[in-house]
């Protein structure tokens, strides 16, 4: 869906002067981009680099996080207006990503307490403490030492 700024026209710098940090200008693509955490904003600020012609090497997936370190840095909003101090944004194509509340649900309970191989090794007193609270009685559902999704579930439904 395309925005339609007030009486069409494009945001001057002050409305962009707002924006922090999470708010990056790719001035050869001509985009604006503002992530989201957990949202797919790294692969999404790699893509652009690569686009913008400042990325051109493969990024380790365990590496990722360098896309919004120096290499990202002087793409970032604040930064660049600081360094170009007469530039108006030449009506880019500006868009952000969100992601299902559902998935990122499951992502999150997979990612952080789940028994998966190489999933779930972090939280272990929010484990215990999730067991605590909410296992109840001892059946093949629920006898890990992690918290089911159920378990998980109820934990954010209160």
């Amino acid at each position: 869906m395309a925005v339609k700024f007030a009486g069409d026209t494009p945001p001057t710098r002050n409305d962009w002067s707002t924006c922090d940090s999470r708010t990056y200008f790719f001035e050869n693509i001509n985009t604006i981009f503002t992530g989201i955490p957990k949202t797919g904003c790294s692969n999404w600020i790699e893509a652009l680099l690569r686009a913008e012609g400042i990325l051109t090497r493969k990024i380790k997936q365990e590496r990722v996080e360098v896309v919004h370190g120096g290499l990202s840095s002087g793409n970032r909003i604040p930064h660049y207006l600081k360094r170009h101090e007469n530039f108006t944004f030449p009506d880019p194509f500006s868009f952000t990503v969100i992601r299902n509340p559902w998935t990122r649900l499951i992502s999150g309970y997979r990612d952080k307490l789940s028994e998966e191989k190489t999933l779930g090794v972090q939280m272990g007193a929010i484990k215990r403490n999730i067991i605590k609270q909410y296992r109840v009685g001892n059946n093949s559902e629920n006898s890990g030492t992690s918290p089911t999704f159920r378990e998980f579930c109820q934990v954010h439904s209160r």
